[in-house]
């Protein structure tokens, strides 16, 4: 204990909090000072990752050159991850050299001898794609090669027989009363024979009822079915529209946190056991995430990959969908007609406008879709009106539950600072008697939302029906950051007394990329 205030105490000078001084001294133990002595920048690598400023701080009091070999390297480092964050995998090596010197004001060359130091330690890896080297980080390296090996191995295994395919089929439209559309019979066919296939398709193609078809025929064949999804409400989603028990992978993969380290019990050493597994939304997925998926999948487990690869990339490293569909190596099915239904809303036949590059449909009162021209101190009243106003008369919304606005800055009228004000004063208003909270230039009362960013993987949660489990989230620091970090202005409903495990919120995402926070969610509604 004497060593960790004495480790707080000496921290405290580089301005680095109590609780991240806590988290070095569980990393490096009671030998953490003569660590960060002989190199501040292990602080900016993992598990830690300080602010590279920090470790700066150090090394300037202790008198260390600014081109020395261990700031080098680590500028390095922390490039990869940030670009890592920004959802690339790797970097070319002139790309890299430039950004990295721009960041720490080091001429290339010096960096060019570090990183070549790097690769001789492997502590990064280099790969030629086309005579051009890219730089990795090696957990990343492996994860793409683990990927392509386990779909190369699935593509070159022989076919499964199905015996009856084209009657079976015939027999579930009688059952359903409509025909498939050829395209939907293709993938029903291949998701069948195959060991590996590709579903994909624009908004309103008719991807989910050639999911339910596929699972029925999977299910008369007894075969076993997992049904997941990257996030908590996209497999939510996906339960509903199959009538079916789905989990996201986490979930499904049962998530340890023994030793301070996120990891998975299922693993290449103890494999799931299913049959098929069927992944929705998968151009939210990650590298490492399917890397997990795919190493605790049985050799003789098929895989189906459903998603819309116009979408979004994931947030974390990799865009999967994408290049597999590129590589033309994996059996890909490409839906593209708009069925009726889907006609009917103006959000999707905008969604298709947009891949094609053709102009909006800017629609009208009664469109599920319309688009407004404002700027400025005008655009916030308008924001502010329709929010509060138009919407819930026209539609019967509930400006707090049925409402979410998505804004791109932090700065501005539009910006998530003035409107998360706004909107509070309209929604939330100061109440004689009503509890608030008063942090630095916020105010937070009770009935605002909140926004969670910070799991807790120690914290044990029970459902009712006696489900039990670890890894819920936490609200800790969530008030401020939800106004501080450019993200969306959310109202946050605060749902029950204290800091209870049971606790309900919603989570809000960092526009226009929703994935980036629908992974921190609380523990009734997450796994």
């Amino acid at each position: 204990m004497f060593g960790m205030r004495e480790l707080i105490a000496y921290l405290a000078q580089f301005e680095i909090s109590p609780r991240r001084a806590m988290e070095v001294f569980r990393t490096f133990g009671p030998g953490a000072m003569q660590a960060i002595a002989a190199n501040p920048y292990l602080l900016c690598g993992e598990p830690l990752q300080l602010d590279f400023r920090h470790a700066d701080s150090i090394a300037q009091y202790y008198h260390m050159e600014g081109d020395c070999a261990q700031r080098l390297e680590a500028a390095l480092l922390r490039t990869l991850r940030h670009n890592a964050g920004n959802g690339h995998t790797c970097l070319p090596r002139t790309q890299l050299l430039e950004t990295a010197s721009n960041f720490i004001h080091q001429p290339p060359e010096k960096l060019a001898a570090a990183l070549d130091e790097c690769i001789r330690t492997e502590e990064l890896r280099v790969k030629l794609f086309d005579g051009t080297p890219y730089i990795y980080l090696p957990d990343l390296l492996e994860a793409e090669e683990d990927i392509a090996a386990r779909l190369a191995m699935l593509t070159k295994r022989g076919k499964n027989t199905a015996h009856g395919l084209d009657k079976n089929i015939q027999i579930l439209e009688l059952t359903q009363g409509f025909a498939y559309a050829p395209l939907q019979k293709e993938a029903i066919r291949k998701a069948m024979t195959e060991n590996c296939l590709v579903l994909t398709g624009g908004p309103g193609t008719g991807k989910t009822t050639t999911v339910n078809a596929i699972l029925q025929l999977l299910e008369d064949q007894a075969e076993r079915v997992a049904l997941c999804a990257p996030t908590g409400r996209a497999a939510k989603r996906l339960s509903e529209l199959t009538g079916r028990k789905a989990s996201t992978i986490h979930r499904l993969l049962e998530m340890d946190y023994t030793g301070g380290v996120v990891s998975f019990i299922h693993n290449d050493k103890n494999l799931l056991k299913c049959d098929v597994v069927i992944l929705d939304e998968m151009s939210m997925v990650d590298v490492k995430l399917f890397q997990a998926l795919i190493a605790a999948l049985r050799y003789s487990c098929r895989i189906i990959m459903v998603g819309d690869a116009d979408q979004l990339p994931s947030v974390g490293p990799g865009n999967i969908l994408g290049e597999i569909i590129r590589s033309g190596l994996v059996p890909t099915v490409c839906l593209n007609e708009i069925f009726r239904q889907a006609k009917r809303s103006l959000i999707v036949e905008n969604a298709h406008h947009i891949i094609s590059g053709e102009p909006l449909q800017k629609g009208g009162k009664t469109d599920d879709f319309f688009f407004l021209e404002s700027d400025g101190d005008a655009a916030q009243r308008l924001v502010c009106d329709l929010v509060t106003t138009r919407l819930p008369r026209s539609y019967g919304f509930d400006p707090i539950r049925d409402i979410q606005v998505l804004c791109p800055t932090k700065l501005g009228p539009t910006g998530t600072q003035a409107l998360n004000v706004e909107l509070q004063n309209l929604l939330n208003p100061e109440q004689t008697g009503k509890p608030q909270l008063q942090s630095a230039a916020r105010v937070f009362r009770v009935g605002d939302k909140v926004m969670q960013v910070r799991n807790n993987y120690e914290i044990t949660w029970n459902r009712i029906g006696g489900e039990q489990g670890v890894g819920a989230t936490m609200a800790t620091s969530a008030l401020w950051k939800a106004s501080t970090r450019g993200i969306a202005p959310w109202w946050c409903a605060w749902m029950t007394s204290g800091w209870s495990t049971r606790q309900r919120t919603w989570a809000s995402w960092r526009s226009p990329m929703p994935s980036r926070y629908t992974k921190v969610r609380a523990a009734s509604s997450r796994r």
